[in-house]
């Protein structure tokens, strides 16, 4: 099933809101989000645009965030 991450950004200057990437990872090969993202390159930013993110990583991999993990330790 897949991951999602969120990996928050520094801030800037004049920011509304704290800058953030989206990631979704562990995605498996076959799923409807697999095949979609294979077949639409412009889906990382049509799903940052709706969400407010900086951009979406999507990845097969799990990719561990060391920041995410502070907390569960």
């Amino acid at each position: 099933m897949p991951r999602l991450q969120v990996l928050q950004l520094p801030e800037g200057t004049g920011e509304d809101s704290p800058p953030f990437v989206l990631v979704i990872d562990q995605i498996p090969v076959g799923s409807p989000l697999h095949m979609r993202a294979a077949g639409d390159r412009d889906l990382s930013c049509s799903m940052a645009a709706r969400t407010g993110a900086r951009t979406t990583l999507l990845f097969q991999d799990t990719i561990d965030i060391p920041a995410n993990q502070e907390g569960q330790r």
